[in-house]
């Protein structure tokens, strides 16, 4: 199977999730942004050539680490929850008023998120209308969409910055122990004070014009 083919396959099978699948849809495509934006950011550093080689070797890892932090912790927050939110349907503890009746004799079977909703399905299809149908499927990626949205921004404002300040200052820390022993791992650097240093939220610098100011991560 040549490259060109596998792309297409997985470009319509990306495509088609985005009817069938919106909850996933949406994750996926922020997934894929969260990388694109940590690989721009990696060659904006990588092919600056006015900063310095011991900038560079300090801050590439670091926007590395962020975009690889970034991504899963979005994926996994965001699958998780986007379940969540397709179980409260399906388990009928979220239901809309017209599936009410028709799912009264239902009990939901299946070990896994697709086979409980084939169940949940084929039960509206054999005893509902077409518009209970149409309400069903509705319901449960709506619920998807809107419980994984509220993970998203979990994952994006509370779990994600906590965690990636956590381990860039790990990253810092390991740096400035090496420049303050003068290890053969980091030549770049000169003799300093270990002491004098507090291990704080890293820092990046951002130039505007003339001015020069610091931007927290």
């Amino acid at each position: 199977m040549s490259i060109k083919t596998s792309f297409t396959k997985m470009f319509t099978k990306f495509c088609e999730q985005g009817v069938t699948d919106r909850a996933n849809f949406l994750k996926n495509t922020a997934v894929v942004g969260w990388a694109l934006s940590s690989l721009a950011q990696t060659c904006a550093i990588l092919f600056n050539d006015k900063m310095p080689k011991k900038e560079k070797r300090f801050l590439i890892p670091q926007e590395i680490f962020d975009g690889l932090i970034n991504a899963t912790l979005f994926w996994f927050i965001t699958s998780k929850a986007a379940n969540l939110g397709k179980l409260l349907v399906l388990k009928k503890h979220i239901l809309p008023k017209s599936l009410v009746k028709v799912t009264e004799n239902l009990k939901v079977t299946g070990s896994d998120i697709g086979s409980m909703k084939d169940s949940f399905i084929g039960h509206i299809k054999k005893f509902g209308t077409s518009n209970d149908l149409k309400t069903a499927q509705n319901a449960i990626e709506g619920m998807g969409v809107a419980v994984g949205i509220v993970g998203a921004i979990i994952s994006n404002n509370i779990i994600t910055p906590l965690l990636r300040n956590k381990l860039a200052g790990m990253w810092q820390k390991r740096e400035l122990e090496r420049a303050s022993h003068n290890a053969p791992l980091n030549p770049h650097f000169g003799n300093i004070e270990y002491d004098k240093y507090k291990f704080q939220k890293p820092v990046k610098t951002v130039s505007f014009g003339s001015y020069s100011g610091g931007m927290k991560i």
